[in-house]
């Protein structure tokens, strides 16, 4: 499945990220899509969203998921305009399918619009395992690595190496059950930040989004496909 099939998501202002990441909780209707906002720009404080040049919605203020918004299938627009008045808009248009949930990730990239499109290779999962991915949108963190434990391996082992600011990886599969996310200083054991179990059922996957902390440090937010 390639990002812009079942489902997509698009990180934007600044840089435009296409990352396949459905709540299962925001599915749309028979004969709508939806679209859904996570605004991960620190700086920005709070994102309005317009389509098609209506604003749809409620801002969205950092680190928060906003609820479904109705969207029709087919071609639109979608700018996302910061609160912060030192930020300048992004925008980027998508087609959106009937059935499909689109997660529109906010970023900021000194207001240079960079698309980039993410694949979705090895998201489906077999009856009896379950998956996970981690991405990084933590702007102000330092060099980290990030580990896990797995429901069928419990010492902590690398996601990938290294992990840049906006990398993604690819889904790791285990058996169902307990995951965990640490993350540390580059080449160091200190914890910066460390989820407690995230439970992925059989045949379900998880991303792990990383975001700058309110005000310093890191957090994460789970996202259920």
């Amino acid at each position: 499945m390639t990002l812009l099939s079942v489902t997509r998501c698009v990180a934007a202002l600044g840089a435009l990220y296409l990352l396949a990441a459905c709540a299962e909780s925001s599915a749309p209707s028979d004969k709508t899509a939806s679209l859904r906002v996570l605004n991960a720009s620190r700086d920005s404080k709070a994102v309005t969203v317009f389509v098609d040049g209506s604003q749809v919605g409620s801002a969205v203020v950092f680190a928060q998921l906003s609820v479904p918004i109705p969207i029709t299938p087919g071609a639109h627009r979608m700018t996302f305009t910061p609160m912060a008045v030192a930020q300048s808009a992004g925008s980027f248009s998508a087609s959106f399918s009937t059935g499909d949930t689109t997660i529109v990730i906010v970023i900021d990239s000194s207001t240079i619009i960079d698309p980039i499109v993410l694949t979705d290779t090895g998201s489906i999962v077999p009856l009896g395992a379950s998956k996970l991915r981690v991405v990084h949108f933590a702007e102000h963190a330092p060099a980290i690595d990030v580990w896990r434990t797995q429901p069928d391996y419990q010492t902590l082992i690398r996601v990938m190496f290294p992990f840049p600011y906006r990398a993604a990886s690819g889904y790791i599969q285990s058996t169902p059950g307990d995951w965990t996310v640490v993350v540390t200083p580059e080449g160091r054991t200190d914890t910066l930040l460390a989820t407690g179990p995230i439970t992925v059922p059989d045949g379900k996957s998880r991303t792990v989004v990383l975001l700058d902390g309110d005000s310093a440090g890191l957090q994460a937010r789970i996202l259920d496909h």
